[in-house]
């Protein structure tokens, strides 16, 4: 709007508001910034690292870390010269303001796809679905006491069984797809949701009756699938809410989501700790059902109006398998895929912190908020330290550093912390702090490549596809894991070899360097503006 003869935007009658003379001066003579001076784009910056960090510390999964919520900030905070237009190239014509009903992958609504959901009812579903999606804190913690105490499991069964929760989010860009293109009564979001919390709720409350491992897993395999669908369902609603938005609005609107995520995982990790205190775990696995329930009548209220458009997942999927071909997209994905498949010690560590160091339910649940707090603190470090650095070199320096650190557990396994009068307590938040922050320095360079080899017209469902590619090698390092801990022996009662597996899977972090020069040398970004010129190759 004008501004008014006084300084001040006029009202809805059209006069302004009365004001004194000083105060007008004072506004004529406050500094306003230019949309392109250093200062207004550091301010932008800022607020998309803040949105990052957010986004960075929703989940252990980086799963949590979405196509269509991270792409656009990655973005934007990589271009930040680039003119406004280039803010949101990942996601192609999908956020555009011009575009019609587009599709694919966790995304595929333009402006007016499936009705306005702005309203408050959406914005609570969208709200409550990050919460329930943060239940999976809540899972995992209560799920190794179930799998120790109840089950009667040791390090090795408890690896291999955990792994499967990946499989729900391995296969996220299959819910994107199934609700982009195939919408129930004309609506894309309402149903869905209405029907997968629905399954998640009654999923939580058969954790009652389970009495075997199978029982478990199958289980445990449908919940997570819910949450994952769930997740695609927000973050479609999310990237609809912003196609009409500018940067700051689209930024606002998934920070606002993240944010909400973060804290109700920080939350409910603290609240399993506390519940597995006083009741059974099995109690405490059913737990989640009720932010499934809220949801669920929550989103009675959604009102979605119908959409004619249809999604076609051919067209996706060959557009998909076109891009793949390209080198600096597969061999990125193997590099990924060998980074995330290394053997994790996880689940031996586990019984080692509970049954040696006596570490009760309250402190392994601070244990894993400190985590969230480290990849916030990695991801400091690599925005105003690491930016600008060659990512074979980052990628090198990196992954030698994580592999020191990640045997600093050592320490504690031969109680050398004791013996130089540090408690085990102490030693173990700090040491957790510093292993998962270089890992967040590792890994959030990955996203950002990950993000800039997207191409437009396809970003979402490539992006998903990356890190579907990421939560497939975390059950392979789950997998792994348990393999190695039956090869060495490792049980309930003995973690004689425990140090060997420690020792062994920190190595073992240095195989990808060997697929290292399949990471492209220079910004993807290039390559994909080259493209935008030549209508020979994959959009």
């Amino acid at each position: 709007k004008p501004l008014g003869s006084a300084g001040h935007r006029p009202t809805r009658g059209g006069s302004p508001p009365p004001t004194n003379a000083a105060a007008v001066a004072e506004n004529r003579r406050r500094p306003r910034r230019r949309p392109g001076s250093p200062r207004h784009r550091w301010l932008r910056g800022r607020k998309v690292v803040i949105a990052e960090a957010v986004m960075v510390a929703a989940g252990p999964v980086a799963d949590e870390l979405t196509a269509d919520g991270l792409a656009p900030l990655l973005a934007a905070r990589s271009t930040s010269k680039a003119s406004a237009d280039e803010f949101t190239p990942l996601l192609g014509d999908r956020v555009s303001t011009k575009a019609p009903d587009g599709g694919g992958g966790a995304a595929g609504d333009g402006p007016g796809a499936g009705g306005s959901l702005d309203g408050h009812a959406a914005t609570a579903m969208i709200f409550l679905i990050g919460v329930a999606a943060s239940s999976l804190t809540l899972e995992e913690l209560a799920s190794q006491y179930f799998l120790k105490d109840s089950m009667g499991l040791g390090p090795a069964e408890v690896a291999v069984v955990l792994s499967f929760h990946s499989f729900g989010w391995i296969v996220k860009p299959l819910w994107g797809m199934i609700s982009d293109s195939f919408p129930i009564g004309g609506q894309r979001r309402k149903p869905y949701a209405l029907l997968v919390s629905s399954i998640g709720a009654a999923a939580f409350f058969s954790y009652g009756g389970v009495t075997t491992v199978s029982q478990f897993i199958l289980t445990s395999l449908i919940t997570n699938c819910c949450m994952a669908f769930l997740t695609v369902i927000a973050q479609a609603m999310l990237v609809q809410r912003s196609a009409d938005k500018d940067m700051n609005g689209a930024s606002r609107n998934f920070t606002s989501y993240f944010a909400v995520k973060t804290t109700a995982g920080g939350v409910l990790a603290l609240t399993a700790g506390y519940l597995l205190e006083r009741y059974a775990a099995r109690s405490v696995l059913m737990a989640p059902a009720i932010p499934f329930i809220l949801l669920l009548l929550t989103t009675t209220c959604l009102q979605e109006a119908p959409t004619s458009n249809m999604v076609c997942p051919t067209e996706q999927l060959a557009l998909v398998a076109a891009t793949i071909q390209r080198q600096e997209i597969w061999g990125t994905s193997l590099y990924l895929l060998a980074l995330c498949v290394v053997p994790s010690p996880a689940a031996a560590m586990f019984f080692f912190n509970v049954d040696v160091l006596k570490f009760d339910s309250v402190f392994m649940s601070m244990i894993v908020c400190v985590t969230a707090l480290a990849g916030i603190a990695g991801l400091g470090v690599y925005h105003y330290l690491l930016t600008d650095v060659p990512f074979r070199k980052l990628f090198f320096v990196a992954t030698v550093l994580c592999s020191l650190v990640s045997l600093t557990p050592l320490i504690q396994i031969f109680r050398l912390n004791r013996a130089w009068g540090i408690d085990d307590r102490v030693f173990a938040i700090v040491d957790t702090f510093v292993i998962f922050a270089v890992i967040e320095v590792l890994w959030m360079p990955v996203l950002v490549l990950a993000s800039r080899l997207c191409p437009p017209s396809v970003g979402g469902t490539m992006y998903a596809f990356f890190l579907s590619i990421h939560n497939l090698g975390l059950w392979g390092s789950q997998a792994l894991g348990g393999a190695l801990m039956h090869v060495l022996g490792i049980t309930r009662d003995n973690l004689e070899h425990l140090w060997i597996l420690v020792v062994i899977c920190a190595m073992t972090m240095l195989a990808p360097l060997a697929l290292l020069h399949l990471v492209p040398r220079s910004d993807p970004e290039l390559l994909r503006r080259e493209d935008r010129g030549n209508p020979q190759t994959p959009p």
